[in-house]
């Protein structure tokens, strides 16, 4: 049963992993990143990396596998978006 449970939870986990690449996709279709967090982006890359690296030092890749993916997702996410950004319009008032 256990063994199941880390099945279906890794595949749900690397649903979600791969969300942000959704995000990504929009950015590159719209050509600029204005209404995106990087800051967001880049706090989710952070805590699914402790996931990952937990993950990986505990041998269990049910928990390290999906997490790596989304460090490398939300990473590319928050480069891209970086990328995209204008130059604020808002100059010194």
């Amino acid at each position: 049963m256990v063994h199941t449970l880390g099945i279906v939870a890794s595949i749900t986990g690397m649903a979600v992993a791969v969300a942000p690449l959704l995000q990504l996709r929009l950015m590159l279709i719209r050509g600029h990143s204005d209404e995106v967090s990087i800051g967001f982006l880049l706090v989710v890359t952070l805590g699914v990396g402790m996931w990952a690296a937990y993950g990986f030092a505990k041998g269990d890749l049910f928990l390290a596998l999906p997490n790596a993916t989304a460090v490398a997702c939300a990473a590319a996410t928050a480069l891209v978006a970086w990328r995209l950004r204008r130059p604020s319009d808002a100059g010194p008032a």
